[in-house]
């Protein structure tokens, strides 16, 4: 195969990060190798349980805590860059500041081409999928397209939720950026494998069914959206009885509530307000 090859140039990483997925990748003892420059580009609000600005203290980085796109270029444009990476950054990074390094990388949580976009988790649990993993991949003009550099994967646990698989996924992060800078001190790192299009889906950032669990639904795909809707603090799974929003923590909510749904359709009536399902006070 094919190696786009790097010139002798010391490594100068700038990396788009955010969260504990970012914190454990930066972390890595990689980065610690002689040579290296690292700049963390993040956002002014932070994931006070991986700051960025306490991730680059404790490890020698640079930092910019920033969400001003002519500070965010300059800064970038001073570093001279190498290689630009994005870890769970919050926004997409434009082009001309793609443009400031030769190579543009992306690790993004699922296997791609499965799963772009948003909400990764949700989705290979909706779906039932008995694999995921981290895949680094090209930057480009797109979300998620660009040819796949690397990928990990592991089974998906039995019984996961957005919340366990997120936290599965951390080392997984780890051990790919590990890997594909691994490739960058090799001084070889691969073109790609272009990504099949045909197999790709794109999930957009709104939250999916808005968060409603519909009535008609097969009990087993009802038991993985409320897996899938599982990230507290986030609000979980619910569904609507008239104009009251009712929790569903599991398939006993849902089937209490169901019901609701049903008597209230027969009697053209609407059931009181109430905080869950599982407290309706349902008799029988």
């Amino acid at each position: 195969s094919r190696f786009v090859e790097f010139c002798c140039m010391e490594p100068r990483v700038v990396a788009f990060a955010w969260g504990a997925a970012a914190d454990a990748a930066l972390r890595s003892q990689v980065l610690q190798q002689p040579g290296f420059a690292v700049l963390i580009i993040s956002h002014t609000a932070q994931d006070e349980t991986a700051r960025m600005d306490r991730c680059a203290a404790d490890q020698g980085f640079q930092v910019l805590l920033s969400d001003d796109d002519t500070e965010i270029a300059a800064r970038v444009q001073d570093f001279g860059p190498t290689l630009l990476v994005s870890l769970s950054y919050r926004r997409k990074i434009k082009t001309k500041l793609l443009e400031l390094a030769p190579h543009r990388l992306n690790f993004h949580p699922s296997l791609l081409p499965k799963h772009r976009g948003c909400f990764s988790g949700f989705h290979t649990i909706l779906e039932g999928d008995a694999d995921t993993g981290v895949t680094c991949h090209r930057m480009t003009a797109n979300f998620d397209d660009g040819a796949v550099i690397h990928q990990e994967a592991i089974p998906v646990p039995e019984g996961a939720t957005s919340k366990s698989l997120y936290q599965a996924l951390l080392p997984v992060t780890a051990r790919c950026f590990e890997a594909v800078i691994n490739m960058v001190v090799a001084d070889a790192l691969p073109e790609g494998t272009p990504q099949d299009a045909s197999e790709a889906v794109y999930h957009h950032r709104n939250l999916p069914f808005g968060g409603e669990v519909d009535a008609n639904w097969p009990e087993d795909r009802v038991e993985r959206f409320i897996r899938a809707m599982y990230f507290p603090p986030f609000e979980g799974a619910h569904m609507r009885v008239g104009p009251t929003k009712m929790l569903v923590h599991n398939l006993e909510d849902f089937r209490r509530c169901r019901q609701l749904v049903l008597d209230a359709a027969a009697a053209s009536e609407v059931v009181a307000p109430s905080a869950s399902c599982a407290t309706a006070g349902l008799a029988g």
